[in-house]
């Protein structure tokens, strides 16, 4: 197994994240997803922008599992807005 990193993401990491999708959408296309791997095609700004968004974010995190410089996992939490 090779080596790999956990790290935020950042904006730079929109078309790998994107690529990872399509290739989970390749292997087995979950159930509740209206994409195919080919029909999954969002603009690299829109995933950027959301990555932001996250990582802007005081209750909430997007994180990125790396080897060898390809995106091979991600995990993102996102924080409520109600207050306790």
């Amino acid at each position: 197994m090779p080596r790999f990193s956990i790290r935020p993401a950042s904006v730079t990491d929109a078309q790998g994240y994107i690529d990872l999708i399509r290739d989970v959408l390749a292997e087995q296309p979950p159930v509740d997803t209206p994409y195919s791997s080919d029909e999954f095609n969002p603009p690299v700004e829109r995933i950027g922008g959301r990555i932001l968004d996250v990582a802007e974010s005081d209750n909430s995190c997007f994180l990125i599992a790396e080897a060898e410089g390809v995106i091979i996992g991600a995990l993102t939490c996102a924080g409520g807005t109600l207050a306790a």
